[in-house]
């Protein structure tokens, strides 16, 4: 795609430049974010819509019960009934959820339902964060973001021999795996958790300051 005209000939490039689901404090650490990469088609979004601390990193020592906090958090600032989405950077990370016993997962043919036991009310949803493309829920919780082979950014995604057989768009380090990225934490309306470990944290948190844009939370073991 960012090579089209290049390839295909006469052609008119359109954007897309308004957004409706994000706001704009988010919208703006997300392009920040996904334009690191200079090979990235370049776009500036807006939105009418404003949130304080759309990004909450919170960093954990238990990523299950951070899970439980951030979806205590999410019911008591935004209501039982808006949606939650639990992101994946690949099914594995449903042991987050599985090692939690406030949360029962139930499987359907095209998507896993979790049930939230303290609150049945709650819509939730979990998803790998390819599957998610395209959709949205008023919040997002990604489970698993850690600096790890089975991470995010995925390190098996980015293996060496793979990149073989990759064009030169992709020469920039974990190009696929930002744009994944990108895609986890624009899938809400109002904000996005991200769930670090206190050890090994994934690379991609260093790229985000405190802001009113961006809330770090630590929670440590006693």
């Amino acid at each position: 795609f960012t090579r089209f005209l290049e390839l295909m000939g006469n052609g008119t490039e359109l954007k897309i430049t308004h957004t409706y689901r994000n706001s704009q404090e988010l919208i703006d650490q997300a392009s920040l974010f996904i334009s690191k990469n200079p090979l990235q088609l370049q776009k500036k979004l807006t939105s009418e819509r404003h949130i304080e601390y759309p990004l909450v990193f919170w960093r954990d020592d238990d990523l299950s019960k951070a899970l439980e906090l951030s979806v205590q958090k999410i019911i008591k600032d935004f209501g039982k009934e808006k949606s939650i989405l639990l992101l994946g950077r690949t099914s594995f990370d449903q042991e987050v959820i599985k090692n939690s016993k406030q949360f029962r997962i139930i499987k359907e043919r095209s998507r896993t339902k979790v049930e939230y036991i303290p609150s049945l009310q709650t819509p939730i949803t979990f998803l790998t964060v390819h599957k998610s493309k395209g959709l949205e829920a008023d919040n997002v919780v990604l489970l698993n973001f850690k600096n790890d082979k089975m991470g995010f950014p995925n390190q098996i995604a980015d293996d060496k021999v793979l990149n073989l057989v990759l064009t030169k768009d992709e020469d920039y380090p974990f190009a696929e795996e930002r744009r994944l990225f990108y895609v986890a934490i624009t899938r809400t309306k109002n904000r996005t958790f991200i769930l670090t470990p206190n050890k090994k944290p994934s690379i991609f948190e260093r790229e985000f300051t405190k802001s009113n844009s961006v809330c770090f939370v630590s929670m440590r073991k006693e």
